[in-house]
C-alpha cells in the first residue's frame, strides 16, 4: 500500500502539520492477552492501518490456553498454528496484498517470517518493485555470552540486514543487540508492556491480603521448585505463615501436591487474574531464565509489590528495592525465603509499596506501547534512524 496522505492534522508547537496514513503489519509467535491489548492501542490511531499474524497457543505444546477472545477487537488479525506447513506461503500473500511501509516481527526463531523478509528486502526487489518495508525485529533474549549468540550474527547476518530497527526488552538484550552489530540509534526500549485495564477490574481492599501470589508457567525456567522449598522456610520462621497461591499450568504442577500452605488454582485466564491480584499482599515471580516478565508489571500496575529475580528483566527496569518491591538473586533458596520474610514483616508498609508499584508500570501500559511504536514506525519510515529511549 505504501504511505499515503490521510487528511489528519496534528499541532506541534503550535504548528498544524499534515499526518500520513502507515500501514503495519505484525508477524507475531504466540498470542497473549497483553499483546491483544498492545496491538489494539496501536490500531486506534487514525492514521494506522494494522495487520496481524500471529500463532494460537496450545496447553498441550505451551503450557497455557488463552482463550482466542483476548485479542478480540484487533482489527484484521489472523490466527495461525505454529506448524502450519503453509505458514510462508501465508506471510508472502499478506506482504504482498498489504505492502506494508513497516513490519514488526517477532524475533528470528520463525523461519517463515526469517525467509520471506530476507527475501523481500533483496536489493532487486527494491529495484523492480519500488518499495521496501522497515523491518522492526523484536527482541527479548538478553545477552549471556554463550557461543550460540556470537554465532548468531554470522549464522543471522542477511537477515539482520534486512532489518532496521531493533525493539528490545530491558537492558540484557538492548546489549545483545548491540553486540549483533547494531548501532545504538537503531535499538528501542518497550518491546512489551501490560493490558491497564486489567487495573479497573481489581477489587483491592483496605488492607492488602496476607498471601502471596505465582502466575506462571508450572515448568523449571520459572523457579517453581526454588519458590516451595523457600516456602517452606519461610513458614518456619514465622507463627502465622500467608498462603502461596499459584496459578499456572505444566508439568510441575504435582510438586504442589500436599504442600502445606499451598494453593494451585490452576490456569487462570487473563481477565479473571484482576480477581487474583486482590486477595493477596505479594506477587512472587522467582524465575531462573525470564527475559521480561509481563507478569511483574500487571502485578504492579494492580498495586501489588513484587519479589523477583535477578533473571527477570523487567525487575531491572521496575523494581526499587525495598520501595516497590525487593529483586533477589536465581536459584538461592534461602535468599527467597528471606525475601519472603522480609515481605511477611513489612505487611504495614505493602500498601504504600503497591501505590508505588501501580506508578512506576504506569509507564509500560498498552497505551504507552501503542504509542511508542506509532512514533517508531514514523522514524524509520521518514529515514530518520531509531535511538534508545
Amino acid at each position: 500500500m505504501g504511505i499515503e496522505s490521510f487528511g489528519i492534522v496534528e499541532s506541534v508547537g503550535g504548528i498544524e502539520l499534515s499526518i500520513e496514513r502507515m500501514n503495519v503489519v505484525v508477524l507475531w509467535t504466540h498470542v497473549s492477552s497483553y499483546m491483544g491489548a498492545c496491538w489494539r492501542a496501536l490500531a486506534e490511531y487514525e492514521d494506522v492501518e494494522l495487520s496481524v499474524l500471529a500463532w494460537r497457543t496450545s496447553l498441550a505444546q505451551n503450557n497455557v490456553a488463552f482463550d482466542d477472545r483476548v485479542v478480540a477487537g484487533v482489527p484484521r488479525i489472523e490466527l495461525v498454528s505454529d506448524q502450519d506447513t503453509l505458514l510462508g506461503e501465508k506471510v508472502r500473500s499478506l506482504l504482498t496484498r498489504e505492502r506494508p511501509d513497516v513490519v514488526l516481527v517477532a524475533g528470528w526463531g520463525t523461519k517463515a517470517y526469517r525467509q520471506e523478509l530476507t527475501k523481500l528486502c533483496k536489493e532487486r526487489w527494491q529495484q523492480n518493485n519500488g518499495w521496501r518495508p522497515r523491518v522492526l525485529m523484536g527482541m527479548d533474549t538478553p545477552w549471556r555470552g554463550g557461543w550460540r549468540q556470537y554465532f548468531a550474527k554470522v549464522a543471522l547476518g542477511r537477515y539482520f540486514k534486512s532489518v532496521d530497527g531493533v525493539l528490545v526488552a530491558g537492558v540484557g538484550a538492548q546489549e545483545y543487540a548491540r553486540r549483533l552489530g547494531f548501532s545504538q540509534d537503531r535499538i528501542y526500549r518497550g518491546l512489551y508492556a501490560w493490558d491497564e485495564s486489567m487495573a479497573l477490574r481489581v477489587d483491592r481492599i483496605e488492607a492488602p491480603g496476607q498471601a502471596f501470589l505465582f502466575v506462571g508457567r508450572y515448568v523449571p525456567a520459572k523457579g517453581l521448585n526454588v519458590l516451595l522449598d523457600a516456602y517452606e522456610i519461610y513458614r518456619q520462621r514465622v507463627e502465622e505463615p500467608w498462603e502461596l497461591r499459584c496459578c499456572g499450568a505444566g508439568p510441575m504442577g504435582e510438586l504442589m501436591v500436599g504442600r502445606e500452605g499451598v494453593v494451585d488454582f490452576g490456569f487462570v485466564q487473563p481477565n479473571e487474574l484482576p480477581l487474583k491480584f486482590s486477595n493477596v499482599g505479594v506477587f512472587v515471580l522467582p524465575s531462573l531464565y525470564e527475559p521480561w516478565g509481563v507478569a511483574i508489571a500487571e502485578a504492579m500496575g494492580c498495586g501489588l509489590p513484587v519479589i523477583c529475580t535477578d533473571r527477570c528483566g523487567a525487575g531491572w527496569d521496575l523494581i526499587e528495592e525495598g520501595i516497590t518491591g525487593w529483586r533477589i538473586r536465581s536459584g538461592d533458596v534461602e535468599a527467597l525465603a528471606d525475601a519472603l520474610h522480609e515481605a511477611h514483616r513489612s505487611k504495614d508498609r505493602l500498601r504504600g509499596m503497591g501505590h508505588e508499584a501501580k506508578r512506576v508500570a504506569g509507564g509500560f501500559t498498552a497505551h504507552a506501547w501503542g504509542q511508542r511504536i506509532r512514533r517508531i514506525a514514523r522514524e524509520l519510515v521518514g529515514g530518520e534512524g531509531g535511538r534508545v529511549s
